[in-house]
């Protein structure tokens, strides 16, 4: 099969969508699929990225967001940089230029909706969005949700066609397979918290991570020891290590490849509520998590209110000192925090039988169903 992606990263859009899509890729990957991603150069990109993963990639026009009002970045169609209409015409043009024509095209981009899809759907034989939104129509044969809503089995009522193949909640999560490994291999432990490991993702713009290094600092204990991460967009690298050489029991990660290992080897995580959510869900690691985006709001509340996270707020109201009395609280709460592992096995329950490739997997099926071949 002949799989294209689009999917772009930048520092507004952050990393996420890229990452989830290069474990979906993974799924995919082998002798008889070839993956091929289309993405923008935008700023703060991960492109690069992609390529050392072995992909290839057809790079869309360069833009950037000087006329574009930084302030305002959840009008979500402002992510593309470009209009609409030509970001469809410049994907249009890939591929017809294709030898072999696209069996399948995947959409991980909230600026995109079904006016872009009716340009582009008559060059791929099937189409499929991964969202978490819900708040437009699409004309995909698969869609992929694979957040946790109280509405979850109703969110994309009349925003698909009925014959859509709609995959919801964490049972479809993305996880990469050393997940599955580390997973494995990993000693839950009920004793006291000992280590913590700290990430906002690759870009973290809003420098989360230096409020939760000033929140260390107001702990009464130094007992703990902390694993930082941070990737090479992050545009605070060097204040971030300043602060971390200050702090004896802080090791700071740079553009890891191990962060399943720092998972297993952690009692707790302060984090957003990206896609990370799943992976620290899926190891069975409780986490402080601090909403960072409009589209992580209510995932990460309904999270809350089922009992698998602990929901400390939107960012721009979240202090160090009330961070530091969170990291007190889980230190002092061990049934509480093994309530929230409880839960957190109960959403990833299907995962736990199986060694991923389970997004994969339906596609395949459906498709050769209705073509009796790959």
């Amino acid at each position: 099969m002949n799989i294209f992606i689009r999917v772009d990263s930048s520092t507004i859009i952050g990393t996420g969508h890229v990452v989830r899509c290069l474990t979906l890729a993974g799924q995919f990957h082998g002798e008889e699929h070839k993956v091929t991603f289309i993405c923008r150069e935008l700023p703060g990109n991960i492109i690069d990225q992609i390529s050392k993963a072995g992909y290839e990639v057809h790079k869309l026009a360069k833009a950037n967001y000087d006329n574009i009002n930084l302030e305002n970045t959840e009008s979500h169609l402002a992510w593309l940089a470009v209009d609409w209409q030509v970001d469809a015409r410049q994907t249009v043009d890939i591929l017809k230029s294709l030898q072999k024509p696209a069996d399948l095209l995947i959409i991980d981009h909230y600026a995109l909706d079904i006016n872009w899809e009716k340009e582009v759907k008559e060059y791929c034989g099937n189409l499929m969005v991964i969202d978490d939104l819900a708040d437009r129509k699409h004309i995909c044969d698969f869609l992929l949700d694979q957040n946790y809503y109280k509405n979850l089995s109703s969110r994309y009522d009349d925003l698909v066609p009925d014959s859509c193949q709609k995959m919801l909640g964490p049972s479809y999560a993305l996880l990469r397979p050393e997940f599955y490994l580390a997973r494995k291999n990993r000693k839950q432990c009920n004793d006291k918290i000992k280590r913590i490991l700290v990430f906002f993702g690759g870009n973290d713009s809003y420098n989360q991570t230096k409020i939760v290094l000033n929140a260390i600092s107001y702990l009464s204990t130094n007992n703990v020891f902390f694993d930082v991460v941070i990737g090479d967009t992050n545009q605070h690298i060097k204040e971030i290590e300043n602060i971390c050489k200050t702090l004896n029991n802080v090791t700071l990660h740079k553009q890891i490849d191990y962060m399943a290992e720092l998972m297993a080897k952690s009692d707790l995580a302060i984090g957003g509520g990206g896609t990370t959510t799943w992976e620290r869900c899926f190891m069975g690691l409780p986490c402080l998590t601090i909403i960072l985006a409009q589209n992580q709001k209510q995932m990460v509340i309904d999270l809350a209110e089922y009992g698998a996270l602990w929901n400390l707020g939107w960012y721009e109201s979240v202090t160090a000192k009330e961070i530091s009395a969170a990291m007190e609280k889980a230190l002092s709460n061990n049934a509480a925090i093994n309530t929230l592992k409880q839960k957190m096995s109960e959403l990833m329950h299907k995962h736990e039988t199986t060694n991923g490739n389970i997004v994969a997997r339906l596609i395949l099926g459906k498709m050769d169903m209705a073509t009796n071949k790959i």
